[in-house]
């Protein structure tokens, strides 16, 4: 039996997972992502990582995004460029997305009715807020309250995370 090819979208940590959890069961050929640090790189198993755009001259089966952040935007992307949506899988991010907007919406139900503390004058916050989709969850379930958005806007720089590895 042929193993179906697949392309990964997004080559960070979430597409390094999925490829992980399918490399037995498909054959990966490529990684896309709109980081251009990552583009030409070798993401894993001598699996090369190209611009979005680059999808079209391939031969696939069909393509995983694979970023909890911005995967509607990717999913747009993909169409724009004529790929066709069922050829696009989602289901790998959209359980995580989920998880988490469930995770935001019980614990604001929890705190916005907290009597202790509701009308303390306390105040949210998110750091790493890429593209603000999540932001917006955030200020939608505490719309009653100040919302701070943290960001590098470029990424840690690579020595950040040597002490980490």
């Amino acid at each position: 039996m042929m193993r179906e090819f697949v392309v990964i979208f997004g080559a960070g940590g979430t597409g390094k997972d999925l490829y992980e959890e399918i490399k037995n069961k498909y054959q990966v050929i490529a990684f896309l992502d709109n980081d251009k640090e990552k583009q030409g790189e070798i993401i894993v198993d001598e699996i090369k990582c190209y611009e979005a755009a680059k999808v079209t001259g391939m031969e696939f089966d069909f393509i995983y995004l694979a970023s909890p952040c911005g995967f509607e935007e990717m999913k747009k992307n993909l169409i724009d460029l004529g790929i066709d949506i069922g050829k696009i899988r989602t289901d790998f991010v959209e359980l995580n997305v989920k998880a988490r907007q469930a995770f935001l919406i019980r614990c604001a139900e929890e705190l916005n009715e907290n009597k202790e503390i509701k009308d303390e004058g306390w105040c949210v916050a998110e750091a790493g807020v890429f593209r603000g989709e999540f932001a917006k969850e955030i200020n939608r379930n505490f719309s009653q309250r100040k919302l701070y958005l943290f960001d590098t806007f470029e990424g840690f720089d690579k020595r950040d995370f040597k002490d980490e590895e």
